[in-house]
C-alpha cells in the first residue's frame, strides 16, 4: 500500500517542475499549453486535499480538481486587487504551495 500513496506525490512532484521548465525556461507550443493546463487543473488542489488523508481516491481527485480550479482563479484575482498582477507570479505562487504541499509527502518515511 506504500507505492500506490506515494504515487500521486511523485507525479504532482514530476508535473510541477515540468511546468516550471516549461515556462520558466521560455519553451512554447505546442507542449507548454498541454503540460500547464493539466498541472492548474489537477496539481495544486490535489497536493493540498491529500494533505486530509481522505483514503478514496475518486473523492481525493474530485475535490482536487475542485479546489484546483478555485485556485487557479483566486491567486491571479487577489494579485489584481493587490495592483501586482502577473501571469508568470501567479503560477510560480501555485507552484510553490503545490511543492509545499508534495514534497513532504513524498519524503516521509515508509510505513508498513
Amino acid at each position: 500500500m506504500s507505492s500506490p500513496s506515494r504515487l500521486w506525490p511523485a507525479l504532482i512532484v514530476a508535473s510541477t517542475f515540468a511546468t516550471g521548465i516549461l515556462v520558466f525556461g521560455g519553451f512554447g507550443a505546442p507542449l507548454r499549453p498541454v503540460v500547464v493546463l493539466a498541472f492548474l487543473l489537477v496539481c495544486p488542489g490535489l497536493a493540498l486535499v491529500r494533505l486530509l488523508r481522505i483514503g478514496e481516491a475518486v473523492t481525493e481527485l474530485t475535490l482536487g480538481v475542485a479546489l484546483s480550479v478555485a485556485l487557479a482563479v483566486v491567486v491571479p484575482v487577489a494579485m489584481l486587487y493587490a495592483g501586482d498582477w502577473s501571469p508568470k507570479q501567479s503560477l510560480a505562487l501555485l507552484i510553490a504551495a503545490t511543492l509545499a504541499a508534495s514534497v513532504p509527502e513524498l519524503l516521509r518515511p515508509r510505513t508498513a
